[in-house]
């Protein structure tokens, strides 16, 4: 697996989505790409900030907002 597909399937990575195939793939790829393994703990924290927010009292359309970002990233 190459950086561009690495990237195409970080989402389901990071979901537990990925099939088992591509998810050995994708981590013998982050094994050697020092700028994958970045990219991967800044979406992870990204996401980590994402779902933190909905722990919050906050608005119910900001838990709305966040559902969908969460759902189409």
């Amino acid at each position: 697996m190459n950086c561009e597909e690495v990237l195409r399937h970080l989402h389901d990575y990071v979901s537990g989505e990925l099939s088992a195939n591509h998810r050995e793939s994708l981590m013998e790829h982050l094994d050697g790409c020092a700028a994958c393994r970045r990219f991967l703990r800044q979406i992870k924290k990204i996401r980590t900030a994402l779902e933190n927010t909905m722990n919050h009292d906050a608005p119910p359309e900001l838990h709305r907002v966040v559902r969908e970002m969460l759902a189409d990233a």
